[in-house]
């Protein structure tokens, strides 16, 4: 709010691209950016964003979104993967990394209802090609 102006005057208002970067491990396995958006309100951010993954098999550890346009100040957020093309997991969430500009995918359970495991590179790479990941989010900065 506008120290000039009234209660319901929005005075932070922002929209943009970013530049996600997919990882697995230290290894960024981003083939190719397709879309990434933003739009900042007030302290709330919200993005979208679509990459393919490369055909590789390699990087191993953790499944992690880099380059956040903004830096999370609390691990508060909604995260949710809509959509993954050729690759060995459903349900998948994201998680905000808090104090750092990345989030860690987690998937559920398959056999126990309502567990998060975190992603790795077992998930990931498939045997099919022109793997996508495609997600909507928002968190707090």
């Amino acid at each position: 709010q506008s120290a000039s102006g009234n209660a319901n005057q929005l005075d932070d208002y922002e929209e943009g691209t970013w530049t996600p970067v997919f990882k697995l491990g230290t290894t960024d396995n981003t083939a190719s950016v397709l879309a990434a958006t933003y739009t900042k309100i007030g302290r709330v951010v919200y993005i979208q964003c679509q990459v393919t993954i490369d055909n590789s098999t390699s990087g191993t550890g953790d499944c992690t979104v880099h380059g956040l346009p903004f830096t999370v100040t609390t691990g508060t957020g909604g995260f949710k993967v809509v959509g993954n093309d050729n690759m060995d997991f459903t349900d998948v969430e994201c998680v905000p990394k808090a104090a750092d500009v990345y989030c860690y995918l987690y998937k559920f359970s398959t056999s126990t209802t309502g567990v998060l495991s975190t992603m790795t590179n077992s998930h990931v790479h498939a045997t099919n090609g022109s793997k996508q990941l495609r997600f909507s989010a928002w968190y707090i900065v």
